[in-house]
Parts: structure tokens; sequence; C-alpha cells
């Protein structure tokens, strides 16, 4: 107890040497917490992207090592490359639903669907999800229940569940949510509960409403949606079975897989050697990484860069200034303090200089995570603010660490003076003669200021290559505009009269030049067709095709029988 208070003691004391160095020079001090706080400061606001992105597994998981998502592995057939396939059929999730290592199963599928009906309809982000989903992840309601299996059959009352942000915004947060009828889509839905804040289920991306699988029916007006294993529109998460081996778990998945799609396998439309990997729930860790993960690791090598150079700045200053303070160490050293007292006070300056860097780094932070989040990343949710408690806890430790760098050579340099010399020398001999640490220490920061300077260059160099990409439209002048029609039967005629007049109105707006229907958007979507002619049995092509509401091969998700056509499709962008 005695050791402890005395090293209380001791620290206390040299917090407050630490306090009056740095008030007999707050130039310096000054130059060095701005340093310091730049360079604490975009590491805390990456480290915020960097932890959302690759690190922190989705909120309100239970167990999340233990929830896997599934993808197929297999050959294109067109390329001979082997590709990585997450979104598959509904009959897919059907044949996994059958393995003995997976402890449940669930697919869903996010859609864009209308909320309300006439002029007070909306856009909202709907997960369709199966009963499993809520149950498979572990999640609590926060307020209500979940829908379940039970609710996720043909027939069943049509339920929906809020998520957090949503009910606050539509409802003001109140219990009155619960029992309220939703116009949402082609149905009505009753709300049944609310998710917990921050809750997206496995993704990043803000949902409003989650809704069971069999709600597609509603919309399509048919179930072929479920037997139909070539649409690609689902991705499956699964939590294995307590005790069960990966490698076993993906081995069975795999034999259900090749089972379920034998006779896709036998005409040749599907890899015999398809193999089903379970990825980490964290997408960004898995074979299919955003390309925004993939940025994020290399801004967050690149705020690293800025710091070391900070740290080279401020260990400069501070030789510069030990420098010009030698004989005041000389003379504590004369009169008896000892060098392991002399280092550990000359260090906590330097920490004390980085603590205040990053109070100032953790403001600038904020502002630049918020611009981050909104220019950047505006798709993702975020579960915690700017500066929330993980990022503070960041800067915390990483001013410990960037004081204890910055000022350890410094401090070194400090404690090993010749102590009569340097009561004799000048300041000024004495900083020529230990100039050699800070010369390294300049060319430190150049050189990494070069790497910096030709990585910025090539970022904007790469960036004006892309905007110069003729992409075949003015995408600048061009709006989007869709029909959601009421859930209602209506003849093929009068649809067609529907869409004419909403292109005479559009017509007649002053600020339109020109309108047309159609039933595709470039970038957007893409399907392939079986042409007839009469007369003959069809139309013989060595390749799927031909394709209609061409797509971009970014944004939509080939299967392996599209494979030719996708081919075709990037080569001719």
């Amino acid at each position: 107890m005695a050791r402890a208070i005395a090293a209380l003691v001791v620290i206390r004391e040299n917090i407050e040497h630490a306090s009056r160095g740095l008030r007999r020079s707050p130039g310096v001090s000054a130059a060095v917490v701005l340093t310091l706080a730049l360079g604490i400061g975009v590491n805390a606001t990456m480290f915020g992207v960097v932890d959302r992105l690759l690190l922190s597994p989705p909120p309100h998981v239970e167990d999340a090592d233990q929830v896997r998502r599934l993808l197929v592995r297999g050959q294109l057939r067109s390329s001979g490359t082997i590709s990585t396939q997450s979104y598959l059929s509904y009959a897919d999730y059907s044949d996994w639903t059958e393995a003995r290592t997976l402890a449940s199963v669930a697919t869903y599928a996010t859609e864009e669907l209308t909320l309300g009906r006439g002029a007070e309809a909306r856009r909202v982000s709907a997960t369709l999800a199966t009963g499993s989903f809520f149950s498979l992840l572990g999640t609590r309601p926060e307020l209500g229940r979940f829908f379940g299996e039970a609710d996720d059959q043909p027939g069943a009352p049509g339920l929906v569940v809020l998520s957090h942000s949503f009910w606050q915004r539509m409802f003001g947060g109140t219990d009155a949510a619960l029992g309220r009828t939703l116009d949402i889509g082609q149905g009505s839905y009753t709300v049944v509960g609310v998710a917990p804040p921050g809750f997206t289920g496995v993704d990043l991306q803000p949902v409003d409403v989650w809704l069971p699988m069999h709600a597609l029916s509603i919309e399509r007006g048919d179930d072929s949606w479920k037997y139909r294993r070539s649409w690609y529109w689902l991705q499956t998460i699964v939590r294995l079975e307590g005790g069960a081996a990966l490698r076993t778990a993906e081995a069975e998945a795999t034999l259900l897989h090749r089972n379920g799609r034998r006779e896709r396998i036998e005409s040749g439309r599907w890899d015999a050697n398809a193999t089903v990997v379970a990825a980490p729930i964290i997408q960004a860790r898995g074979p299919e990484a955003s390309e925004e993960s993939l940025v994020a690791r290399w801004l967050m090598g690149v705020s690293v860069i800025v710091l070391i150079i900070a740290c080279a700045n401020v260990a400069n200053l501070l030789l510069a200034r030990g420098l010009r303070g030698r004989k005041d160490v000389a003379i504590r050293l004369a009169l008896g303090i000892s060098r392991p007292r002399l280092v550990a006070q000359l260090l906590t300056e330097s920490v004390l200089l980085a603590v205040l860097g990053a109070g100032v780094g953790l403001l600038l932070a904020g502002w630049g995570a918020e611009f981050v989040r909104s220019y950047w990343l505006p798709d993702i949710a975020w579960s915690e603010s700017a500066a929330g408690p993980k990022v503070v806890v960041f800067a915390a430790v990483l001013s410990v660490v960037t004081g204890l760098a910055a000022g350890f050579v410094p401090a070194l340099q400090a404690s090993r003076p010749t102590v009569t010399e340097d009561l004799k020398t000048s300041a000024r001999e004495g900083a020529v003669r230990r100039s050699r640490t800070r010369v390294a220490l300049l060319v430190t920061q150049g050189a990494l200021s070069v790497v910096l300077l030709v990585g910025a260059g090539l970022f904007v160099r790469s960036l004006q290559r892309v905007e110069s990409i003729d992409l075949g439209v003015d995408a600048h002048t061009i709006l989007l505009a869709r029909l959601d029609l009421e859930p209602r039967e209506r003849a093929e005629e009068e649809v067609s009269r529907i869409y004419e007049r909403a292109l005479e109105r559009l017509r007649a707006l002053p600020a339109v030049e020109h309108a047309s229907a159609s039933t595709g958007v470039p970038f957007w979507s893409g399907s392939i067709e079986r042409l007839y002619v009469p007369g003959l049995d069809s139309i013989a092509s060595p390749r799927p095709g031909p394709w209609i509401r061409c797509g971009d091969a970014a944004a939509f998700r080939y299967p392996w029988d599209h494979a030719p056509a996708r081919s075709r499709l990037q080569g001719r962008r």
C-alpha cells in the first residue's frame, strides 16, 4: 500500500513538473499539440470506419463467431476462372435446411418498397427474411416481438417489424405503434415489434422494416420464386451446431447443394465441383469484401503514415527544445536527480502533450468522421456516434503510445549529458554537436511526405479517369421515376394507359426535354430471355441470351449460368 501511495506521489510530481515545462515554452507546446492532434485525429476517424467495416460484428447478434454466411465457390463456364457466388435461389436455401451440422438456417433479401398510398407514399428499405432469421441471430426486440417460422407460412397474417430509427421517425418512439397497420408494397401488414437500436441484420445498410419472406408472394402474385433455381437474389446465413467443426459443416452443405442442383450439373449449366464456403458474418473478412472495406484498409495505412510523420515532427521539436535546455538538465543531474527519474519526467511531459493533442484530435475526428460518413459511406448505418466509446478509448491508448514514441529519443538524449562539459558549453555548441538524430528525423519526415504526395496524386489521377469514362448516357441530366400501382388487378390495357398519361404529364413539365418508358434501367438490372420463331423450335445460340434490360456487370450479380453474357458485358464497357 505504501509503495502504491509513493508511486502516485511521484506521478503527481511528474505531472506538475511537466505542466510547468509546458507553460515555460507555450509556442513549442502549441505546435506539438496541434501536430499530434492532426495525427491522432486522422487515425481516430479511420479507426471508427475500420471498426464498423472490418472489426466489430453486427450489433445485437449473439455469439457472432458461430454465425456464418454460406457462399458457393465454383468455376465460370466462360473463362474457367474460379468465382464466389453469394446470391442464390430459395431452393438452394431449402436444401441447406436439411443439414445436421447447422443449428439454424435463414435467408433474406433487401428490397425497395412503397409505404403508404397516393400522395403520401414514400420509399422504404425492406428486408424480406425467413421466420428463422431473428431467432438464428439471437436478437431480442426493443418492443413487442419478432415474427417466427409460424408467421412465415402461406395464408399467415401479414406482420412487420420496424427498425428502431424508423419507429422513432414514424411513431415518435411510442408503444402505440404496436398493432398499427401499414400499407407496404402490394399488401397490408400489422406492426408486431421494434428492433433494438442500431440493429440492421447482418449487413451494414440501413433497414426500415422487416417482412416475412412469404410477403414476396403478395408482391409477385405467385409462388414461383420458391422453386426456380435460376433466380439469384437471396443471401443465406447459418448458425453452426454446437461442437460441429467448420469443415464438416461445409462438406455437408456442399453435398446438399450438389444434390439439389443435380439436374443443372448433368446438363452442364452448373459446376459439378462447386463447393460451399462458410464465410465470416463480417462480410469484409470474407471473399466478397466490399470496395469500401478495401479502400478503408488503404486509408488506415495512410493515416498511420500521417501519425508517424507527426511523431517524427514532435520528436524533432522536443529534441530542439532539449538541446536548448541541456544546461538545466546538467544542473539537475549535478544536484542529484537520478537518470531514471529524469527520463520519467521528460516522458511524462511528452505523454501530457499527446493527451492534450488527443483531446483536440477527438474534436477533429468528430468533424472528419461526419464528413467521411456522409460523403464517402452514405449507405452505411452507423451504430455509434463519431466520437463513441471505442473511438475515445482508441484515442486515449494512441495518445499514450504516441507520447512515449515521440518523447523516447529526446528523453534518452537529454538524460545522457556530460555534466561538466554541458555546464561550460553554450547551447549553440551543444546543438551543433547533437544534430545527427534531428537530421535523421527530418529525412524520415521528408521521405514519408513524398510517399503521401505521390499516393494522393495517383488517387486524384484515378478519380479523373473514372469521371472521364464514357457510359453511353448523360447520367447528370437523367432522372428515374418509378410507378407502384395500387394492389388490385389491372388489365394490361389499363396499365398501358396509366403509363401513357404519366408520360404526357412529364413531357408537359417546363424542365423536361424528353420522357420515355422502359422495362429496365441501364447499369441497374438485366435478364436473359429465350427467343422463339413460328415454325422453328428455337433460335440456336451457343451462349445464354439474348440480354434485355442491359445492366452493369458491377451492379448486377451474374451467376455461373450466365457467365458468357457477363463476359460480353464486361468487354463492352
